[in-house]
């Protein structure tokens, strides 16, 4: 589960889990890449950097919530 996350820059986010694991994201072709409407308003910066931590997943309003397993697998890591 995350605990935390803290924005880095860009689309990039140091996310903070409760096993002690710590993972830099990159969101960015992601969020590109989406053909979403709802997903691709967390393009906006403003909107972006406004993401909680809810059920131990990281969401952004109602237009996109990332689930923590999904992280951990690697699918968004600035380094692999």
């Amino acid at each position: 589960m995350i605990e935390k996350a803290e924005y880095i820059k860009g689309y990039q986010l140091k996310v903070f889990f409760d096993n002690s694991i710590i993972k830099e994201i990159d969101l960015f072709d992601f969020l590109n890449n989406s053909k979403s409407p709802d997903v691709r308003k967390c393009l906006k910066f403003d909107f972006f950097q406004q993401f909680r931590i809810e059920n131990g997943n990281i969401c952004w309003s109602d237009a996109l919530e990332l689930e923590s397993e999904t992280i951990l697998k690697g699918k968004f890591d600035i380094r692999r």
